[in-house]
């Protein structure tokens, strides 16, 4: 079974969080972690001050393993910089199946579990399985699942490039890179998010049922079926 990999900085280290009380946000990534346990095996990669090793949730729950990596040395560059920076280190040196479901750690996939039973036949046929919006020209990377030798070949490094200050941030970072493999495809069904931005606290909570989600999914598969492997928007 792929494992879930759940990214989190209990005490934030951004500069620019405002979503930054330690408590909430600690009961937060707890939430998100049972919702992916209730799925399969959950790995949770933590680079903060917090002193995780001695709390019994992340020491002793079934199914989920904890990986506490150091604070970063340039945090100023921001939130992508430092999650695919603990993500590298995370693949060189923890991963021990050949591929993973990537998902930023407070953020609820609503209907993880059909995205998740078709991600395995997608990576038979690709290495990545991520959203690449094409009129906006970047790549959703809160949910993507990739092989651990894709990964390796084309992510790796790829935080270098990463300065929020700079607005070289994490999704304009990876499009072209992405793209240029040639070796991905959307998610399918479309994702639907309950989630608290790190950022600005903002609440986002995309409902499931309707007109709109409907028309998004329906849409990804006559894309599919063309052979288009990018979202319009």
């Amino acid at each position: 079974m792929i494992p879930f990999v759940l990214t989190g900085t209990i005490i934030p280290n951004a500069v620019r969080a405002l979503h930054n009380d330690p408590v909430q946000r600690r009961q937060e990534y707890i939430g998100a972690i049972r919702h992916y346990l209730a799925q399969g095996p959950v790995w949770f990669i933590e680079n903060s001050a917090y002193k995780i090793r001695e709390d019994p949730f992340f020491l002793e729950t079934p199914g989920l393993r904890t990986v506490q990596l150091p604070l970063s040395a340039q945090p100023e560059r921001g939130k992508g910089y430092q999650e695919f920076e603990m993500l590298d280190r995370f693949v060189g040196e923890y991963l021990d199946a050949p591929a993973f479901i990537k998902i930023s750690g407070r953020y609820r996939f609503k209907n993880i579990g059909d995205l998740a039973k078709r991600i395995p036949l997608q990576l038979t046929k690709v290495g990545v399985v991520m959203d690449l919006i094409f009129l906006q020209k970047k790549a959703i990377v809160s949910l993507f699942a990739v092989s651990r030798s894709f990964y390796a070949s084309h992510i790796m490094g790829a935080y270098h490039a990463m300065n929020d200050e700079q607005r070289a941030w994490a999704e304009y970072v990876l499009y072209p890179i992405i793209r240029r493999s040639h070796d991905y495809t959307f998610l399918q069904p479309a994702p639907f998010v309950q989630c608290i931005a790190g950022s600005n606290g903002q609440v986002f909570d995309m409902p499931e049922k309707g007109l709109k989600p409907w028309l998004k999914t329906a849409g990804r598969k006559c894309l599919s079926v063309a052979g288009i492997r990018e979202v319009l928007f």
